[in-house]
């Protein structure tokens, strides 16, 4: 699987998710500016080549960004939640684990969930 390949499968994981999508306003590949909070952003692509069972072997890691504008960090949880069941079923995938960050965008304060996944990318 190619990095390009994770990154679409990530995408249609994610948006084919109608638990999901009923609490997000959208996935999105870059920032946008008028997005309506909460929404996910797919974030940095990383790789670690191998060999792991095969020279040719990768790992790939991918953050998933959640934003929110709620004042706590229980709807960035709950989303959490909702991406690492998305992701459940996509083979070869792994939760790495996840970190909450308050952050203040025009004078509007942001929790930020940054979860990480892992990724087999064999031949």
């Amino acid at each position: 699987m190619e990095n390009d390949d994770m990154h679409k499968l990530v995408f249609l994981a994610l948006t084919s998710s109608e638990s999901l999508m009923a609490e997000i306003s959208g996935v999105y590949d870059s920032p946008q500016e008028k997005a309506k909070s909460p929404y996910i952003m797919l974030g940095t692509l990383r790789e670690s080549p191998g060999p792991l069972v095969h020279e040719l072997d990768t790992e790939g890691y991918l953050d998933v960004h959640i934003w929110s504008d709620y004042q706590g960090k229980k709807e960035v949880l709950r989303l959490v939640q909702l991406v690492q069941e998305a992701l459940y079923d996509v083979e070869g995938s792994h939760y790495e684990g996840m970190e909450i960050l308050q952050e203040k965008f025009e004078n509007r304060r942001w929790h930020h969930g940054v979860t990480t996944f892992r990724f087999y990318l064999g031949v």
